[in-house]
């Protein structure tokens, strides 16, 4: 997600969610744009089936101070959401600190 937003594909928003852009002109990147609904539809079946997978996967694996660390950034997010501040940094993190819930061996099993 990071990378899209990064590259100008999609755009996230606060409280709605993300949503797909006509990207950068120059196309270099490597990516297309996110159109149409069919391509933006099957983008969130992919990411829902990755990121099911990833949480099983982070479960296994995750430690006490892993979910301390997970439980005080969303704490964090939903204050700045009560706020209405920006949460994309706190996101951002968020999914850092799960990834290291994954290790190399967890990915390896089937």
């Amino acid at each position: 997600m990071a990378k899209l937003r990064k590259t100008g594909l999609i755009e996230s928003r606060q409280g709605a969610g993300s949503f797909g852009n006509s990207g950068p002109g120059d196309r270099t990147s490597g990516y297309g744009a996110l159109d149409p609904v069919a391509n933006i539809s099957g983008y969130f079946v992919f990411r829902k089936v990755i990121e099911a997978e990833g949480a099983a996967r982070a479960a296994q694996n995750v430690q006490p101070a892993d979910i301390d660390t997970l439980r005080s950034i969303v704490e964090g997010i939903e204050t700045r959401i009560e706020a209405g501040q920006a949460t994309a940094a706190l996101d951002a993190e968020f999914h850092t600190s799960f990834r290291c819930c994954l290790t190399t061996a967890s990915l390896a099993k089937p």
